[in-house]
């Protein structure tokens, strides 16, 4: 939907800044503010993530980032990332 508040959000972070920014903003302005309760995402197939074609450390940092942010931003106590391989 093009009037859609959430789709307008998602989107700004299309343009602005670098994967780890971008990824730790959706999820704190995005999926925290707009998801009540517990928070899970998946990380299927964990070989799989670490042959994509980006810095996989990068992506890593950033769920550590989530966990340190606990501190500061209660709201990321309720998202946890269970992986698979």
């Amino acid at each position: 939907m093009r009037g859609d508040p959430l789709n307008t959000v998602a989107a700004s972070f299309y343009v602005t800044g670098g994967i780890l920014q971008r990824w730790l903003g959706a999820l704190q302005e995005v999926v925290l503010k707009r998801c009540p309760g517990r928070i899970v995402l998946f990380l299927g197939e964990i070989d799989a993530v670490c042959s994509l074609s980006f810095s996989t450390d990068e992506f890593f940092a950033a769920i550590r980032e989530c966990y340190g942010c606990r501190g500061k931003d209660r709201a990321f106590d309720r998202h946890s990332f269970p992986a698979s391989r």
